[in-house]
């Protein structure tokens, strides 16, 4: 008797929708991976008392088991605190790079979206891992770098673009803005291209770039809260 074999799929990737990036206020932490949770619990305050959100956990390059926890724990800490958590990546997304960006993903369960870093081009192997990366993972995908295929482009829930892009930022795109010169015949330029950028949302660099250690906003975060 012939034997019968069932062809078994694995998940299928399903459109995303898209995310309100245009009303974004959001601020990239970095080097979270061992913090206490009195630590956490401090700079999401800061980051609420400044009117920001979401928080953009910037994942190491080498990500071990307790940035794993980390990341839970983080996510949690800021859903109580009234806040959302996009987890990025620095590096481009790959079909070799794929593993950790899946792994976060599921870990960072109750997360607003995953960033899974600059896309390397628009070919074909570059949206077999956006496809793979959609299927295998719960978490929207915001992209940044080279324009996605068409085939793609439904899997895509926002994009993030660099803040001196010239053209129609639509409601889910968000500027990835570029940290405040240092020569100060710079930065009044710089502060006043800043001041349009809240009708748009934004990616800022660092907490440091928007308030001081005291909780009071810098000039750049003046000029983008418009205080």
């Amino acid at each position: 008797m012939p034997v019968q074999r069932r062809l078994v799929r694995g998940p299928q990737a399903r459109p995303s929708p898209p995310l309100p990036l245009k009303g974004w206020r959001a601020v990239t932490l970095e080097d979270w991976s061992d913090w206490t949770r009195d630590e956490w619990t401090g700079t999401l305050r800061r980051v609420r008392r400044a009117g920001l959100n979401p928080v953009a956990l910037a994942m190491p390059d080498v990500p071990t088991l307790n940035t794993g926890r980390a990341l839970g724990l983080g996510v949690r800490l800021a859903r109580r605190a009234g806040l959302d958590v996009v987890v990025t990546f620095g590096a481009p997304l790959t079909l070799e790079s794929l593993p950790s960006r899946v792994t976060a993903g599921l870990q960072a369960s109750g997360a607003l979206a995953l960033l899974p870093g600059p896309l390397p081009d628009s070919s074909l192997r570059t949206a077999q891992a956006i496809r793979v990366l959609r299927a295998a993972q719960p978490l929207p995908l915001v992209t940044e770098g080279a324009p996605v295929r068409t085939e793609v482009r439904a899997m895509i829930a926002g994009t993030v673009t660099d803040a001196s892009s010239v053209g129609t930022i639509t409601a889910s795109a968000a500027f990835r803005l570029p940290a405040a010169p240092r020569l100060p015949w710079k930065q009044a330029r710089f502060l006043e291209a800043a001041s349009a950028l809240p009708d748009r949302g934004w990616l800022s660099p660092s907490l440091d770039a928007l308030t001081d250690t005291g909780g009071g906003l810098t000039p750049l975060g003046r000029a983008l809260l418009r205080r």
